[in-house]
């Protein structure tokens, strides 16, 4: 799995963030494995991280998934 050691050797770190974390990630992403969110959900309190799965959006999401991603911040500021 693509940077699951990276994720590891930060696994200390991870609840000490007071933020709160919006990751939103998709399922064809080809360059960052949708499986290392996986990992990062499961390493992080419920309460600390909303995960968003965008089914079928691969790394450029941003472009590709737009609107999705637009009211999902949205939804997270109110």
């Amino acid at each position: 799995m693509s940077h699951a050691s990276d994720l590891v050797t930060f696994e200390n770190n991870w609840q000490n963030t007071p933020n709160k974390i919006l990751s939103i990630h998709g399922t064809s992403d080809w360059i960052v494995p949708y499986e290392n969110s996986i990992l990062l959900a499961e390493k992080l309190p419920k309460n600390q991280l909303k995960f968003v799965t965008l089914n079928e959006a691969g790394h450029a999401l941003l472009w590709t998934e737009f609107p999705a991603i637009k009211q999902e911040l949205i939804n997270e500021i109110n």
